[in-house]
């Protein structure tokens, strides 16, 4: 999909980072994304928000938006409705201790979902959010310029990115992916603000 290159941004994608938080690689991640203007959503486990609070803290003051990605990464669909709450709660508690926010943003551990864990998830007033580009950031044999690639070619209007915290590959791509995107008339904004756009088609 070709796009033109103008001044006002016509479209809109959201960078999401799962996992962490990580000592180092999350301020690094946060200070990054400060220095390119950038606010982005950041799915964390409660395990860790739980092992570094300071870190939850700081991705909240510099203004970025926080939802869970279960307290500690199972499959949901092999957990019992019980087990699915505590893991969706917990992370709730531990991002609201520390940011005396409330978050409904949930991404499910490697986006294992069935109809079952779907309806427990909503009916218990959290928002999935899945993701429409993944650039397999987290495997090792990623490159830089792998990540980049694949977010310009396959990102459109409304899409959301799934990168990850804890990869030096996915910041060190950070600068020019955004830069491009820019150039090609995108907006960097959050899962919520995409949501709330009445011309949002999902």
């Amino acid at each position: 999909m070709e796009f033109p290159l103008q001044q006002r941004y016509p479209y809109c994608v959201a960078f999401t980072f799962d996992d962490g938080p990580y000592p180092v690689y999350t301020e690094k991640l946060v200070n990054l994304l400060k220095e390119l203007n950038v606010h982005a959503t950041f799915f964390v486990t409660g395990k860790n928000a739980e092992r570094h609070p300071e870190l939850i803290r700081l991705i909240d003051n510099n203004g970025h938006e926080l939802g869970g990605h279960s307290h500690t990464p199972f499959n949901f669909t092999k957990l019992s409705n019980k087990k699915i709450l505590y893991e969706l709660n917990k992370t709730k508690e531990i991002i609201k201790r520390e940011t005396n926010k409330d978050t409904c943003l949930f991404r499910p551990p490697g986006g294992h979902m069935n109809e079952r864990v779907r309806k427990l998830i909503q009916d218990n007033g959290y928002e999935i959010i899945m993701w429409d580009v993944l650039p397999k950031d987290h495997e090792l044999s990623t490159t830089q310029q792998m990540i980049t690639k694949h977010i310009l070619e396959k990102t459109k209007n409304f899409d959301i990115v799934l990168l990850h915290q804890g990869r030096q590959s996915t910041m060190d791509s950070l600068p020019e992916t955004i830069k491009t995107l820019r150039a090609k008339g995108f907006r960097l904004v959050t899962v919520s603000e995409i949501s709330k756009m009445e011309s949002h088609p999902r």
